[in-house]
């Protein structure tokens, strides 16, 4: 211990008071059971994904700068030729890639189907939306006299999350100072961050029981979006995510537990798979230990008469088990994960599921005054004893768009037919637009 604490003041400028000396008993340790020490990890871990992690951007790059002249080589030059040239070429927009539009439709025309069977109050439904707002959020562009340079803080400072809950009819759902509105201090030793479980919660304690209370006869039916924070399965799901490439041991018999799914065999008959195995030592006898498994991809995979190990055994080759695309091949094969993942009971899973300028007027970078007032910032769109017609614009403009995707047409169509309700384009003064 003295030792290492006398090395970590040597070997360090600014040593802590005990971590540096830890470190280095750690490294003896290892060096006295390995014979090495292995390769120091901090900071080798990548915290922000860069454009130039891309091999080709950097290449890009890198050709560039060798030949372009000196005197043109500088940063907003090439900014400029990574945005207006490189850039486009190696990204691309995926609105109207062919799955994108197909499960467009699909979700357009099952929209339109459930609008069928809502009740009406003048094209009503309810609608949820979650923002965070930043007591240093103050506008961007301002209005300065001559000589004036105000001095703001470029930290966004504290921030709180807002969800809520909403209908054309009401506004914002609420019953005197009972609301759908939940405010979520959001961070490290605050309120932790924003989950399903809170999303759960508020519509089990507040959005149900408002909704039924404010529109009596009626049944809600809730669509949540695919925010990664939304994107939270039952924690009996099956999800290709949660298996190893081999069975593994389950530390704790408290170990979420995966439901069984389900395959055709060669009969043609549905067949009930089970992912779990015991085994059993010295069965009956007084030492007898029990121990489950969970089964991993190949074991999956090859009771359902899947897999690729053997013919890629036979080209001297390794089906690893994760090909590293975010996407699957056209038939599954690039590896196991992929293959489990799009599997017809892996695909049957069921997920759980505003910018406010008012509150950027009114900033004073102050957290206590942005706690204070930012319930009655959010009542001045959402008025409580008056016709909320902000949120009636809005619900309207997002039935525009899914009618219109469910005509099947393109990002550009659906545009320009929604702009006709959106804007309006005026001949000269006092007359009417040409939309009206």
């Amino acid at each position: 211990m003295t030792a290492s604490q006398i090395a970590a003041k040597t070997a360090w400028i600014v040593p802590s008071n005990h971590y540096r000396a830890r470190a280095i008993r750690s490294y003896a340790q290892e060096y006295l059971h390995y014979g090495k020490i292995s390769l120091h990890q901090q900071g080798k871990h990548v915290k922000r994904a860069s454009l130039l992690s891309n091999e080709d951007v950097k290449e890009a790059a890198r050709k560039w700068i060798i030949s372009t002249k000196l005197e043109k080589r500088d940063i907003p030059e090439l900014l400029k030729y990574l945005n207006h040239t490189i850039i486009p070429t190696v990204y691309y927009d995926g609105h109207e890639r062919a799955d994108v539009v197909q499960y467009r439709k699909e979700w357009a025309s099952k929209m339109v189907e459930y609008n069928y069977f809502m009740e009406k109050y003048n094209e009503d439904d309810v609608t949820m939306d979650e923002s965070t707002f930043y007591c240093n959020e103050s506008p961007i562009n301002l209005w300065l006299l001559e000589n004036e340079n105000p001095i703001r803080n470029k930290s966004p400072s504290g921030s709180i999350m807002v969800s809520e809950f909403q209908c054309p009819c009401h506004g914002t759902m609420r019953i005197k100072n009972w609301k759908s509105r939940k405010f979520f201090f959001a961070g490290t030793n605050r309120d932790g961050y924003w989950t399903w479980k809170d999303m759960h919660q508020q519509i089990k304690d507040d959005v149900i029981p408002l909704f039924e209370k404010l529109h009596p006869g009626c049944q809600a039916l809730f669509i949540l979006d695919q925010s990664s924070n939304h994107n939270a399965y039952a924690p009996s799901a099956k999800r290709a995510t949660c298996f190893n490439l081999k069975d593994t041991q389950l530390s704790s018999v408290n170990q979420r537990v995966i439901l069984p799914g389900y395959y055709i065999g060669p009969d043609g008959e549905k067949k009930i798979q089970n992912f779990y195995n015991l085994e059993i030592k010295n069965e009956g006898k007084k030492n007898e230990q029990r121990t489950w498994f969970r089964k991993g991809l190949e074991t999956i995979l090859t009771e359902r008469g899947l897999g690729k190990w053997d013919e890629f055994k036979a080209e001297g080759k390794y089906w690893k088990a994760k090909c590293g695309n975010k996407e699957a091949n056209s038939d599954h094969t690039c590896c196991p994960f992929h293959m489990l993942e799009n599997q017809p009971d892996f695909l049957a899973q069921k997920q759980h599921w505003r910018n406010l300028l008012i509150a950027r007027r009114e900033c004073d970078y102050s957290f206590k005054s942005l706690q204070e007032n930012l319930d009655g910032f959010l009542d001045q769109v959402s008025p409580p004893d008056a016709t909320p017609i902000e949120i009636q614009r809005y619900y309207n403009h997002c039935w525009r768009y899914i009618y219109a995707y469910n005509d099947m047409k393109d990002r550009n169509e659906a545009f320009k037919l929604v702009e006709k309700f959106t804007s309006k384009r005026f001949l000269s003064h006092h007359k009417p637009g040409v939309h009206d």
